[in-house]
């Protein structure tokens, strides 16, 4: 199968890196295009069951991101005094390889995008420990409920000393996919994306006041 897939590559092979435990794609020299049409990665066909899961999962996301826009949650409003200067960091809290970590990253990807459409803010992204110099960070934190629930927290912190302005989370039924499209999911993403609106325009009403 790596073979076929080299050499469908052609020149490009080099694009492809694999071991006894890893197949690895340089995306940096990728531009995928999707159509929206159709079943995802329709007919591959990969005899793993990690891909499978994974494979499944997405297609569940993605129909579940279609049924979303047909039937919206309300995004959250742009004010019109904040500043689009402002730099948000957002950051997650579990490790890498924890199975939360997939979770935190798939929501932070919602926020982060609802953030730069909604008040044309500059968005960085990093660990904790990274981003602490920021003036706004939201930090997200996915942990486990109960063995058939998993939660998600959003915090909204100002100031290298972190104070904390804001702070909500929602705890959702996990089958097997992350759980980013379900309403009350999306509902916290738009209730992060107004918390930080509203922050960053008092602050600097109140320091032209």
């Amino acid at each position: 199968m790596l073979t076929q897939i080299r050499r469908a590559f052609g020149e490009h092979a080099d694009l492809v890196d694999a071991d006894r435990q890893r197949v690895v794609m340089d995306l940096d020299r990728v531009n995928v295009v999707e159509t929206g049409q159709g079943v995802f990665a329709e007919g591959m066909g990969v005899r793993d069951k990690a891909f499978e899961t994974w494979l499944a999962a997405e297609r569940n996301r993605r129909s579940s991101k279609s049924i979303r826009l047909l039937n919206p949650v309300p995004a959250a409003t742009p004010d019109p005094v904040f500043a689009t200067d402002a730099t948000i960091a957002v950051s997650t809290r579990s490790a890498p390889e924890s199975p939360l970590s997939w979770t935190e990253d798939l929501f932070a990807d919602d926020v982060i995008r609802s953030l730069r459409t909604t008040y044309s803010a500059g968005v960085i992204r990093g660990r904790p420990d990274q981003v602490s110099s920021a003036q706004w960070r939201v930090e997200i934190n996915a942990f486990q409920a109960n063995e058939r629930n998993i939660g998600l927290r959003a915090v909204l912190l100002y100031g290298q000393l972190g104070h904390q302005l804001w702070s909500s989370y929602s705890i959702v039924a996990a089958n097997g996919a992350p759980p980013v499209e379900h309403p009350s999911v999306v509902q916290l993403a738009n209730e992060t994306i107004r918390a930080v609106g509203k922050a960053v325009a008092t602050t600097r009403i109140d320091k032209a006041g």
